[in-house]
């Protein structure tokens, strides 16, 4: 009994004093506008509905969201993001296009912010891209990452194995080298001349 009477008493003091015991809605952020617009109150005449900037989103309230990392959006009056395609990335927020893989890198999967590198005993000489090639019988890569080309082997070290990071050695690798380890266009995609990694 004495709860339920210092509960009312504490609730009379809060009304007294002006505060409310009863949360209040947030008109501003309520849908007021289509979606895929939102109420500007920089128009000539407030609470105008205008379409979502290109790079964002607008469910109909003031509440403009920008893309995420790994996303984009070109269209303004847009209610939803666009993910990234393979061999494409997007390091920033509220962006408009996706950012083709820089070379000697790639990127397999969609709505990434980042592209990998290409590592020990691969490549990728192109832009755009979806895998990395291995280093052809007779070609090697360096063991670092982001490998652009291939270097092919000569006398006194003329051998290395497939995907080679290790670099031309003196003895057969387990393969016969190759004349070439040049990649080849194929529609849009560059194809490698022997193995490819995703």
């Amino acid at each position: 009994m004495f709860f339920a009477a210092s509960f009312v008493s504490a609730a009379l003091a809060m009304i007294a004093i002006g505060v409310s015991a009863i949360p209040t809605e947030d008109v501003s952020a309520r849908a007021v506008c289509p979606a895929g617009q939102f109420p500007d109150s920089t128009a000539a005449v407030p609470g105008t509905c205008t379409p979502c900037p290109a790079g964002n989103t607008c469910d109909g309230s003031s509440n403009v969201q920008p893309c995420d990392y790994g996303r984009f959006q070109p269209t303004p009056g847009s209610t939803t993001c666009l993910p990234t395609p393979a061999g494409s990335y997007q390091p920033q927020r509220g962006q408009t296009v996706a950012l083709p893989c820089y070379v000697g890198s790639y990127q397999p999967y969609p709505a990434q912010a980042f592209c990998y590198g290409a590592p020990s005993g691969r490549f990728q000489g192109h832009t755009g891209q979806a895998g990395v090639c291995g280093a052809c019988c007779g070609w090697a890569a360096t063991q670092s990452n982001f490998n652009t080309a291939v270097t092919q082997c000569v006398a006194p070290t003329p051998f290395s194995g497939r995907a080679s990071g290790s670099g031309c050695v003196s003895t057969m690798q387990g393969c016969t080298p190759v004349a070439t380890c040049d990649q080849v266009l194929v529609g849009t995609v560059w194809t490698c001349p022997d193995q490819t990694f995703n």
